[in-house]
């Protein structure tokens, strides 16, 4: 096999594995996070609600990836909110403002999406 070949098996490997873990990190924030619970279902539920209400194709994309934003802010709140509490299991201030942050992207996130909703509610009528 030449060197271009074993390049991109490689990196094809390396994606692969990459692929896996993320999938291990999806699974286990949602076997263990009950907001991420909440927020898989309304990414179900959202699409379907936007729909029968008359949204179109695009507004269903713009609707699940803003919401994916979110999901995405509660992975990382998630994973900030573990190793905080691994690294320091008593209470301190930068903990405290650590988790507090974190949680507060999801907060922006999801008023993120409402915003999109009101522009898409203007747009339709």
């Amino acid at each position: 096999m030449n060197r271009c070949a074993q390049n991109l098996v490689k990196h094809v490997k390396h994606a692969l594995k990459a692929f896996k873990y993320s999938g291990v990190g999806l699974f286990d924030t949602f076997k263990h996070e009950t907001a991420f619970q909440q927020e898989t279902a309304a990414l179900i539920l959202l699409p379907v609600l936007a729909k029968i209400l008359g949204a179109s194709s695009g507004s269903l994309l713009l609707i699940i990836g803003a919401w994916l934003v979110v999901m995405l802010a509660e992975t990382l709140n998630s994973a900030i909110e573990n190793l905080c509490n691994l690294v320091s299991p008593e209470y301190h201030i930068l903990v405290k403002r650590a988790k507090d942050a974190a949680s507060a992207s999801v907060l922006l996130a999801i008023l993120g999406n409402i915003c999109l909703w009101i522009y898409l509610a203007a747009l339709a009528t």
